[in-house]
């Protein structure tokens, strides 16, 4: 090899590396950040405002003798998972009405496959015919929803 080789063949190599070094230097590292799962969600605000990425349950609504009947179906991360309805009645006018959904995790030593499970799920809350509902949270996360009404008869 003679010098003038041994210099091209040295500033190749300089090249190389300030490009590789330029790379990842002038890279934007948040583009290079991704999540290892991300589900099917849809964005929506529900009328707590706040801004929400789950999936928009449908919730069906009967009212009769003072009594609101909520049913509906909702994603648990597994099918061991239980699942547990409340509701509250903010003492208001109109009177709103929060449905309180909480998963519960089976014991450690319970064998279950690992699969999303749809659950279904009926609360009831004793209020006038004007109460509004206003909030579902699944494990303290608002959840956007729509209500059909049942008909009656």
């Amino acid at each position: 090899m003679t010098v003038k080789q041994i210099i091209i063949l040295i500033i190749v190599v300089i090249l190389l590396g300030l490009v590789v070094w330029g790379g990842f230097v002038f890279v934007d590292r948040n583009s290079l950040v991704t999540d290892e799962f991300t589900a099917p969600t849809t964005t929506d605000r529900n009328l707590d405002g706040d801004d929400t990425r789950q999936e928009k349950l449908t919730i069906t609504h009967e009212y009769s003798g003072g009594v609101h009947h909520y049913a509906g179906v909702v994603t648990v991360p597994t099918p061991c998972h239980a699942l547990t309805t409340d509701a509250t009645v903010a003492e208001s006018f109109p009177e709103q009405i929060r449905i309180v959904l909480t998963t519960t995790a089976p014991a450690p030593d319970t064998v279950c496959i690992q699969v999303l499970d749809q659950e279904s799920f009926e609360v009831t809350a004793r209020a006038s015919a004007g109460a509004l509902l206003v909030g579902v949270t699944l494990d303290g996360i608002s959840l956007p929803f729509e209500i059909f009404e049942e008909a009656k008869g």
